[in-house]
């Protein structure tokens, strides 16, 4: 077993192209505490860290064929964490939202319950000042919101 521990970044990803898993498991160990707090600071979770570590090696592992073009593998790696983090971010968002519109969706309509309601006890208490009204303003109270009536209409009925 080769000691990758002399090795540049460099001359790790040119390893890594051809294929060193090695290589490759040493960059990682290298990069994991570089990244980590890098990575929280956009997370604010260990697990979420841990993930967007993950999939950040697996974009250098995938796009190994790549590597031998990258000029600071430092920088290349942090773009490729960045990206992950910002993706995940916008993913965290969108859940987010769609927790909130089913949560709107699922949650009962109390309010409107609660509406219904006042609406009674307003109608009640309108009803209770109607009857106290002189018989020809009440028959013009009923006459225009009950039977929907309109001025000109009541004062020829009137």
């Amino acid at each position: 077993m080769e000691n990758y521990t002399l090795y540049a970044d460099k001359e790790l990803f040119l390893l890594i192209s051809e294929g060193d898993e090695a290589a490759f498991g040493h960059l990682f160990n290298r990069y994991i505490e570089i990244l980590h707090p890098f990575i929280t600071t956009f997370t604010k979770s260990t697990v979420a860290t841990r993930e967007m570590i993950q999939e950040t090696f697996i974009r250098v592992w995938l796009n190994r064929d790549k590597l031998p073009a990258v000029e600071s593998p430092r920088a290349w790696i942090f773009t490729i964490a960045s990206r992950e983090c910002i993706a995940g971010l916008r993913k965290k968002l969108a859940d987010q939202k769609l927790a909130q519109v089913i949560s709107k969706e699922m949650t009962p309509p109390e309010d409107a319950t609660f509406q219904r309601l006042g609406l009674k006890e307003l109608e009640q208490m309108i009803h209770e000042v109607v009857e106290q009204f002189p018989p020809q303003r009440k028959r013009i109270y009923y006459m225009s919101r009950e039977q929907g009536m309109k001025i000109r209409d009541i004062a020829q009925a009137l």
